[in-house]
């Protein structure tokens, strides 16, 4: 597995173009690529190595906020399934105390948020994002994961 954090594609163009083909040889590979968009949109000017990466990837994974800015979908369902039609073959959104979407080649599916008392949202989202990978090295179905 291939893990891709978002804000990688902020850098610059050299750096964006080196991570594009790195990602096309892990393809080359069968590694599954996995996308976490988180703050792309802080260099405009690469936006387009952001939807390369989204058209490569395996697994997608953004907030809902992250999805909306991607997409221009408002609803998170909508948002999946754009993201699906741009080339990922599977979405997970987090929505924050409401819980997640996941969207794959099987449908999409909302789970609610486990109700807890919060001391702290700060890595709430690594925290998704680890526990989904978890499953996804485990081989576990999606909507299971």
């Amino acid at each position: 597995m291939l893990f891709l954090p978002g804000h990688m594609l902020t850098q610059d163009e050299i750096t964006c173009r080196t991570l594009l083909d790195a990602l096309h040889k892990a393809r080359q590979y069968h590694t599954q690529i996995v996308l976490d968009p988180a703050k792309y949109w802080l260099n405009p000017d690469l936006e387009s190595f952001v939807f390369d990466a989204i058209a490569i990837s395996d697994l997608i994974l953004p907030n809902r906020s992250e999805a909306e800015l991607l997409t221009g979908c408002g609803a998170p369902a909508d948002a999946a399934a754009a993201l699906m039609d741009m080339g990922a073959s599977n979405v997970a959104i987090t929505l924050g105390a409401e819980g997640c979407l996941v969207a794959s080649n099987e449908g999409i599916f909302a789970y609610e948020g486990i109700k807890t008392e919060i001391k702290s949202a700060l890595g709430a989202g690594d925290a998704f994002t680890s526990g989904f990978l978890h499953g996804c090295l485990k081989g576990w179905p999606m909507m299971e994961t």
